[in-house]
């Protein structure tokens, strides 16, 4: 879990830097440390990530891959292992990309032309 953790906090820093989102801003007599902080991408959203990666991702991760195993569990050969890869990218894959990138509608739409209605 402290892996799949790790990641999610990695993959939210590493991509808002590589976005090249400006850093958030900070107070003049802030700390040195927050202001690296602050320049590096590591921010309350960062650290909500890795929190989804140990409390929801890995769990959710585990159980799905711990049903899937069970599921095919005595059955050899080619057909199964392909059925077993097949089902772990058509049925679980979707279930946690679809769990990590959930973001919340946050208003109403932006309305590009107002007489249209």
């Amino acid at each position: 879990m402290t892996i799949v953790a790790t990641f999610s906090f990695l993959q939210e820093v590493i991509g808002s830097n590589a976005a090249g989102l400006p850093p958030n801003p900070t107070p003049k007599d802030a700390l040195p440390l927050a202001k690296a902080l602050a320049r590096l991408h590591i921010n309350a959203k960062a650290f909500k990530m890795a929190l989804y990666g140990f409390f929801v991702s890995a769990p959710l991760g585990h159980f799905l891959v711990g049903l899937l195993q069970r599921s095919f569990h005595g059955k050899v050969g080619l057909r199964y292992r392909l059925g077993q890869l097949l089902a772990s990218n058509l049925l679980i894959a979707p279930v946690q990309t679809t769990g990590s990138s959930y973001d919340p509608p946050r208003g109403p739409p932006c309305r590009l032309d107002p007489l249209v209605s």
